[in-house]
C-alpha cells in the first residue's frame, strides 16, 4: 500500500549435489509499515512473489549446472 525502496540479495551455495539459494530482502520500515506488519506480516504478502521468483530461477540454475558438468 506504500511506495518503498528495498535491497534484494541472492546468495548461491553448492550443497549436496545441488544449489542452495538464499534470497534476502532489506528495507527501512516507517511507523505505518511497522503497524501494518503487526496485522499482516510481510512474509505473507511477499511470500508468493518469492516462490514465483524461485520457480523461475530453478530452470536457469539447472541449465547452468548441466553446462558445467558437460
Amino acid at each position: 500500500p506504500f511506495e518503498s525502496t528495498a535491497i534484494a540479495t541472492l546468495k548461491w551455495e553448492a550443497e549436496d549435489g545441488g544449489t542452495r539459494i538464499t534470497w534476502g530482502f532489506r528495507s527501512e520500515a516507517g511507523f505505518m509499515m511497522k503497524a501494518i506488519n503487526l496485522f499482516m506480516p510481510l512474509e505473507k504478502g511477499i511470500g508468493p512473489d518469492y516462490e514465483q521468483g524461485l520457480a523461475l530461477l530453478k530452470p536457469l540454475v539447472e541449465a547452468a549446472a548441466a553446462t558445467r558438468s558437460g
